[in-house]
């Protein structure tokens, strides 16, 4: 084919991905805007190792690519963190889940020549960045001279592509709903699994509305802007709040989930101290929250407790409980501390249930509704200097 013939068949769009569904591969902390040190540091390694003045970490949802990280980019990129996805060098890569390279894009006909003719861009290359769910989008680096790349440099991109994918998947772990053999929160999680699927497409969603939004934004000029986009700006930014909370309570909801499972289910004759502290801190949250919720004092090291994981959370969380209880029915909102201390000889744990505004009253009905419900005799209780109650567990048997 000649060069007139091959210049014929260059377009300035194209997708070679097609219309597959993509929202349920990302979630909100794969198309978050918000910068993310470990990511940044990634792409700029890659653009010292590509000796590229360009790198980016994209996504590729259904009609973007998004900039999930990145260095080196035109203000115009910078300013909306997207393009259209049927303009993007790295439809190529995921759509064959595999490098693509070009040395010279003005003429090759695989690329969309938009970015070419509109900032330069030359030569790429890209590596795909996966999940268990399918290939989300790229590591690349681009320059705006035609220029090759070594099998060194392709090495190292890939090893750092798998760097990315790691970190993202830190970012998207925290949101993974834990699974389970127990019967009754099996069924609840199996409930939840498509509440998560739908709040991830709404942000999947709202994610390239904004994209939208910035791009509107930033080719508008001041003199031409309506009174009705200021209006669409302040209920789309409505939206996302509202998004943003049930987000939030789903989330509390899960970990309240994991928490109530421990709680009542797990078995084993010894449990992790640092395992109790953050469901103590989960399960009682309800009714501290009203004093601004428990301060955990989580000790610089763990420690294992000799007695199973639901008696401790339980004696704990009933002796928090009943604390806050009795002040918010006495209407005195205090704020309450949870402490943690091991003794010198390493034989207890004592944890330290203090809040301000404690009487002595208050400390005999708290220590008189423990011993009716502590389930073994290896716990030791009493009060601490008028203004809380303590309780001792052994670290090992007795």
């Amino acid at each position: 084919m000649s060069t007139n013939d091959e210049q014929d068949t260059l377009q300035d769009r194209m997708d070679v991905i097609g219309d597959s569904p993509r929202a349920h591969l990302f979630s909100a902390e794969l198309l978050s805007t918000q910068p993310d040190h470990e990511l940044q540091s990634l792409v700029e390694a890659a653009a010292r190792v590509a000796d590229t003045p360009i790198a980016i970490v994209t996504m590729l949802t259904d009609h973007l690519q998004i900039f999930r990280a990145h260095t080196g980019l035109a203000d115009e990129e910078k300013a909306t963190l997207a393009t259209d996805r049927d303009i993007s060098f790295c439809q190529q890569v995921v759509a064959w889940d595999a490098p693509f390279e070009t040395n010279d894009a003005s003429a090759d006909r695989r690329v969309p020549q938009t970015l070419v003719k509109a900032l330069g861009l030359t030569s790429y290359y890209g590596v795909p960045i996966r999940s268990q769910q399918g290939t989300l989008g790229t590591l690349c680096v681009i320059d705006v001279t035609p220029r090759g790349f070594t099998d060194t440099q392709r090495a190292e991109l890939a090893a750092l592509g798998r760097l990315v994918e790691r970190r993202l998947e830190q970012l998207r772990s925290s949101r993974r709903i834990r699974s389970s053999t127990e019967p009754t929160f099996a069924e609840l999680r199996n409930l939840l699994t498509p509440m998560m699927m739908s709040i991830d497409t709404l942000e999947v969603s709202l994610a390239e509305v904004q994209a939208f939004q910035r791009y509107t934004n930033a080719s508008q000029r001041p003199h031409t802007r309506s009174p009705m986009m200021d209006s669409g700006d302040a209920v789309l930014a409505d939206l996302v709040d509202e998004v943003r909370a049930i987000t939030e309570h789903f989330d509390a909801l899960v970990v309240n989930i994991d928490a109530l499972q421990d709680a009542t289910c797990e078995t084993g004759s010894d449990c992790s101290l640092w395992r109790v502290l953050s469901n103590v801190q989960t399960l009682t949250h309800h009714l501290t929250k009203v004093s601004g919720g428990l301060t955990v004092e989580r000790p610089a090291s763990d420690t294992t407790i000799a007695a199973p994981l639901t008696e401790v959370i339980s004696t704990i969380c009933v002796a928090v409980n009943l604390g806050a209880k009795r002040m918010l029915d006495t209407s005195r909102l205090v704020h309450a501390t949870l402490s943690v201390d091991v003794d010198q000889d390493a034989s207890r744990v004592r944890f330290d249930i203090r809040a301000e505004g404690y009487t002595p009253d208050d400390l005999d009905e708290i220590e008189r509704h423990i011993l009716e419900v502590i389930p073994s005799k290896s716990w030791q209780i009493s009060t601490r200097e008028g203004r809380g109650i303590s309780l001792s567990i052994p670290t090992t048997s007795e």
